[in-house]
């Protein structure tokens, strides 16, 4: 009889082939995963949130291809105020005396 995950009783638990024992203790040091299945479920979520960055970035190059998006015009700093001159506290910020 096959074991059934605990958390999916219709979906027989899955087992991983060799011993990724060393790997997964590793990778749940680097997380700070409290337990081997957070440590897998943060992986595959990275893993996933790669993949999807990536295709972004393949999108993104065939609009700049393209001549939909022009990054000169974006990259042109000219006329703007920089973060810093944004975030200058101004007499308005400082609270009155009474």
């Amino acid at each position: 009889m096959e074991a059934r995950s605990a958390t999916h009783p219709q979906q027989p638990r899955q087992s991983i082939g060799g011993d990724p024992g060393p790997l997964l203790a590793e990778a749940q040091k680097i997380l700070g995963a409290a337990t081997k299945k957070d440590t897998v479920s943060q992986t595959l979520a990275g893993i996933r949130q790669r993949s999807v960055r990536a295709e972004a970035r393949r999108e993104l190059a065939q609009l700049v291809a393209s001549g939909a998006i022009d990054l000169d015009a974006l990259n042109e700093k000219h006329g703007y105020d920089s973060y810093e001159d944004l975030h200058k506290p101004t007499g308005k910020d400082q609270p009155t005396a009474p």
